[in-house]
């Protein structure tokens, strides 16, 4: 039944939950750096779910309960795949059978509104982009179901794999960066950490012979003095990119660090004249060197042994909705190390939601509580600080906080 298939998708968002917490604190614990996470059914509303809480936050989002959020607040610019091109080409049809609503300066085109428009309209509009017939009906398709809250992206793992672009940045104050000089400066400083980083995904990679990029790419941040009078952040994003093949190889080849500078250099310098060193006004208030196209990326890795399955999917099955899933998991309850009397408390799904820094119980909000309790195995599994922080909350319950911003609080920023 729809309220069975909630309950077990309610246990394994707890789950999921809970790897996620471990994962925040492990984060914390090794780099110092705060992270926010979103636990939900599908990679758009995981991210969605994911802004809610920042920063440091942990959000679980229903799919039941998302889709009435979406419809009612949700940017289309918030929807993955929808870019201002694409928008554009929307903008008749949302005006047409949305005229009672004027969208204002500060305003935006929701979810909703779309879904106003008769499918065969939105096509229509799509087919204006220069799209084949079978690509404007996919992205037709796939728009008006991530407007509903469905989106059946494939989520695919590459165990943490290598990364396909490596980049460096730095950022300038405006009008710190406005000469030839100080440019041809700012880069030598990119140039030389681009190699040390290529150096670190090597030492990752499967096949180091061929971990060596084939295409470079210089950008840079600019003040357009068009927009100073007109806007609080007049910047401009300007991009140029090449081709990087022979001297990728050359440079992953080369120990010397000097000369590794400046092969990265010699590659950039065209880069950077044909972008910025043509005559016209410098004002750079960022600059940014990406390498990408990676050979090592083409060549097949050996299948992960089944010895060394995730420990977090292991628990995850270990608690799913099976039966035998749930034997293990009252197996596991006995060996947990907790007191019998934590044993027999079950955790609320206030203190849940205060615990994993989700929104309160009021009606529109974003994390829905469960209507379901939480196994004791599940609060075993967690890092002894949650535990106790769950286990002092359960003791405290009257007091959990319910200012909260809600989900229009947070589009209404954007």
């Amino acid at each position: 039944t729809s309220n069975d298939n909630q309950a077990i998708i309610q246990q394994r968002l707890h789950v999921a939950a809970t790897c996620a917490e471990r994962l925040r604190q492990a984060i914390y614990t090794k780099t110092r750096f705060t992270t926010s996470i979103g636990v939900s059914t599908s990679p758009m509303l995981s991210k969605i779910a994911s802004s809610l809480q920042k920063p440091n936050g942990l959000s679980v989002l229903y799919p039941w309960r998302a889709a009435t959020f979406l419809i009612q607040n949700m940017p289309l610019r918030s929807i993955p795949q929808l870019g201002s091109k694409t928008l554009k080409s929307l903008i008749s049809c949302l005006e047409g059978y949305n005229r009672s609503r004027k969208v204002e300066k500060n305003s935006f085109w929701t979810c909703r509104d779309l879904l106003q428009v008769p499918r065969h309209e939105v096509l229509t509009c799509l087919q204006t982009m220069n799209m084949t017939e079978p690509a404007s009906e996919a992205l037709c398709n796939d728009l008006m179901n991530k407007c509903r809250g469905v989106d059946d992206t494939r989520i695919i793992d590459d165990g943490g794999g290598l990364s396909k672009t490596v980049s460096v940045e730095n950022s300038f104050r405006r009008n710190t960066v406005r000469t030839r000089e100080t440019v041809i400066q700012a880069l030598q400083d990119l140039c030389w950490r681009l190699p040390r980083l290529l150096d670190d995904r090597r030492n990752n990679s499967h096949s180091p012979d061929q971990a060596y990029p084939t295409t470079i790419r210089v950008t840079a941040g600019v003040v357009d003095g068009r927009l100073v009078s007109t806007k609080r952040r007049p910047f401009v994003t300007k991009s140029k990119q090449g081709s990087f093949a022979p001297v990728g190889k050359a440079l992953m080849g080369t120990i010397d660090e000097i000369k590794r500078s400046d092969i990265v250099q010699n590659a950039v310098r065209p880069l950077i004249n044909t972008l910025l060193l043509n005559g016209s006004e410098i004002n750079v208030v960022r600059l940014n060197i990406a390498v990408t196209g990676f050979q090592d990326l083409t060549v097949p890795a050996e299948s992960p042994s089944s010895t060394a399955a995730s420990p977090w999917a292991a628990f995850a099955m270990k608690c799913g909705p099976t039966e035998q899933g749930r034997s293990d998991c009252k197996r596991s309850k006995s060996q947990a190390s907790i007191s019998n009397d934590t044993k027999r408390k079950k955790v609320s799904p206030t203190l849940f939601a205060k615990t994993f820094g989700a929104t309160s119980k009021q009606k529109g909000r974003a994390f829905v509580q469960p209507s379901i309790e939480i196994d004791p195995a599940v609060l075993a599994e967690l890092p002894a600080d949650i535990q106790a922080e769950v286990l002092r909350t359960c003791n405290n319950s009257n007091d959990v906080s319910t200012e909260k911003h809600t989900i229009d609080h947070f589009f209404s920023k954007k």
